[in-house]
């Protein structure tokens, strides 16, 4: 009897490794993507748009590739681009300035008197990226899932109003990058280079008097009650470029199927939500210095001419490094960025 019930024991037996096999298969299939926060956990652009494109992310892949927001930020902010391109976390949100020299060509998405339309900006900085510098490979090591810039920076300061380039002069300002140095330089106030996560104590404590800033990272950042006055120009005094990459081992290793899931939800997409979440956050940075009791103001015709022949050192100064980063042409490929934004911001 032991003997006639052997064959049914074995297909049981075959069936259950089978089956084993299978679930084994769908879990070493299933892949984490480690994201190293380092933004307020109620920041807009966590919660509104990065956030949201994880599940849709996980959606897209039937759940084969998570995001996890890992508990805290991993390694230090101003070093996230080594941290995914090293492996130390999968994907992270990178603010190109904190890592001077890397992105050299990169640097026409901080110039000054770009534009006014943060979306319009985002979306040319991306088109931007994949027409003339993506080949230069600036972030080597990762695969940039989204590039873009925040709205016009303004320059908010303790002392003020601030109405012409002498009451400059003399003033400790932030900078968020290297390439705002040149520009602070010409109008002969002193740069001191900080991430926006230090802002309100450098402010607070008087080691800056102003800072060019976006405007959005006033409330977010919560430096309104440190802010006096808040100037703004056309097209605004500067600007930050900055990437959403993921390691680059990482996302080999994903299928080709998921990878073509997850960029329909990203490059120009995702940039183009990361752009225009900051338009609603600038107009509540700007409330916010008003509900502390500062004073805005935007800049007259004189005071606008003289801060464009002031500023003109930023395009020189982008045009030799985007020739030493190899750019073959640079003032063509800026003549062609500010003209996609022209075209994207005209109605």
């Amino acid at each position: 009897m032991f003997a006639t019930q052997l064959p049914r024991l074995a297909t049981r037996l075959a069936a259950t490794a089978a089956l084993a096999l299978g679930l084994y298969a769908g879990t070493a299939q299933a892949q984490t993507i480690r994201y190293s926060n380092w933004l307020p956990i109620t920041h807009p652009l966590l919660t509104n748009v990065i956030q949201p494109w994880a599940t849709e992310v996980e959606e897209a892949t039937q759940g084969r590739v998570k995001v996890e927001t890992l508990p805290k930020v991993v390694g230090a902010v101003p070093a996230q681009f080594d941290v995914v391109r090293d492996g130390m976390a999968d994907l992270a949100f990178v603010i190109h300035g904190y890592t001077p020299g890397r992105f050299r060509a990169h640097e026409i998405l901080e110039l000054p008197f770009l534009g006014d339309d943060a979306e319009a900006l985002a979306v040319a900085s991306w088109r931007l990226h994949q027409e003339h510098l993506a080949a230069l490979n600036e972030h080597e090591g990762t695969v940039p899932l989204a590039i873009f810039t925040q709205g016009p920076g303004a320059l908010f300061s303790i002392p003020g109003p601030i109405q012409s380039i002498d009451d400059l002069r003399g003033l400790k300002i932030r900078v968020g990058s290297p390439s705002q140095i040149p520009m602070m330089d010409a109008v002969r106030a002193v740069s001191v280079q900080r991430p926006v996560s230090q802002l309100y104590e450098i402010m607070s404590t008087g080691v800056v008097d102003a800072a060019l800033l976006s405007r959005e990272a006033v409330k977010n950042f919560n430096v309104g009650r440190a802010i006096k006055h808040g100037l703004q120009i056309p097209g605004g005094f500067s600007n930050l470029g900055m990437s959403i990459v993921i390691n680059e081992r990482t996302w080999n290793r994903l299928s080709a199927e998921d990878r073509q899931a997850i960029m329909a939800l990203s490059g120009e997409a995702l940039s183009r939500r990361m752009g225009a979440e900051f338009e609603a956050m600038d107009r509540a940075g700007l409330e916010d210095v008003e509900a502390h009791g500062g004073m805005l103001s935007v800049a007259d015709d004189d005071f606008v001419a003289d801060l464009r022949q002031a500023f003109a050192v930023a395009d020189s100064a982008w045009i030799q490094k985007a020739q030493a980063a190899g750019l073959a042409d640079p003032e063509a490929v800026l003549a062609d960025f500010r003209g996609k934004i022209v075209e994207l911001q005209t109605p």
